[in-house]
């Protein structure tokens, strides 16, 4: 495999914007351009701040990267698939991948070695969460026309899971999956599709949105975010009783979010970036300067870390990828 060089870049001011703590103040986040590269960045996931992990490519292929705050390294794990679109790391430190054409890497605790496990499906996979290894859900489709598709490892390999006659139509495509724990995951898709699954069996839910939610995550079973929308950004907050709806105000579509201390920060289309504090529903999003799609975003104690790509070139590129940080 040919290893594209990753070019770093002076570490550029990029904006100040508002983020919400636990008692609803303001503090100031600055985001700055960490990494610059010739590919579309489309997940991060940090099991620590020095050890975070990046996916994506371009159309023809996929791309790994190990990322411990200021430098990058490719990794070259020697599989020929196409894009990559997201990554999970559990809990033992083991890792998965899924992407483009059924694609699903994995590998063990130190991520030098990639195994692939696919293709397992002929529909493009956006999303993967598992409780662990040996238990992991994956979804994808197509939104032109695909087979709305999700797929379930108890151990032995993926296995389709049938999806129920929905209510929601046009649904052709599920975008992400997270759970709390194997009995309390949300599976999340076109036109507002959300979908919980309980331990048995799986349950359309409606939580106020029509337009795409492409993101999930939470901080438990309590407090669940799902965010999305095209043209203007949308977002679902359970509280472990009710659905709510904060006013995004008129900025693009959101793509990704993360959730920690009663606060979602999410990220979206045309550089939008911010925050939803989850006890008063007050959203507090801006434009960072960047050329990029924010794609994901994710954090730990001390950081964030968000990446995306300008994903207006097309599936032929060029391909313009960035990696965001902040402290925390």
């Amino acid at each position: 495999m040919i290893v594209r060089r990753i070019a770093a870049l002076t570490v550029v001011l990029l904006l100040v914007t508002a983020c919400s703590g636990d008692d609803g103040g303001a503090t100031a986040t600055e985001w700055e351009i960490a990494h610059t590269s010739t590919h579309w960045w489309m997940s991060v996931s940090a099991p620590a701040a020095t050890d975070q992990w990046i996916v994506g490519g371009t159309t023809s292929e996929g791309e790994i990267m190990r990322f411990d705050g200021f430098t990058a390294t490719p990794i070259d794990h020697g599989a020929d698939v196409g894009l990559l679109n997201w990554i999970h790391v559990f809990g033992d430190g083991q890792m998965i991948t899924v992407g483009n054409d059924g694609a699903v890497l994995r590998s063990g605790d130190d991520g030098a070695t990639w195994t692939s496990e696919g293709p397992v499906t002929d529909q493009d996979l956006w999303g993967v969460w598992g409780s662990s290894a040996s238990d992991v859900w994956t979804v994808g489709g197509d939104a032109t026309g695909g087979v709305a598709t999700i797929l379930h490892d108890t151990g032995a390999g993926f296995e389709p899971i049938t999806v129920p006659e929905l209510q929601r139509p046009g649904v052709d495509v599920f975008f992400k999956v997270w759970g709390s724990g194997p009995d309390d995951i949300y599976i999340v898709g076109q036109n507002g599709a959300v979908l919980h699954w309980d331990g048995t069996a799986l349950e359309e839910l409606f939580v106020g949105v029509s337009q795409d939610l492409i993101g999930v995550w939470g901080d438990g079973p309590d407090q669940v975010v799902l965010v999305g929308g095209r043209r203007n950004g949308a977002a679902a907050i359970w509280d472990g009783t009710t659905w709510t709806n904060p006013d995004l105000g008129r900025y693009p579509g959101i793509n990704g979010v993360w959730v920690a201390e009663n606060t979602a920060w999410v990220v979206g289309d045309n550089g939008a970036a911010g925050t939803i504090d989850l006890i008063t529903g007050e959203a507090l999003i801006t434009l960072v300067d960047t050329p990029i799609g924010i794609h994901a975003v994710t954090g730990t104690a001390s950081t964030l870390t968000a990446v995306g790509g300008d994903f207006s070139t097309g599936p032929a590129g060029p391909f313009l990828g960035q990696v965001l940080t902040a402290q925390r």
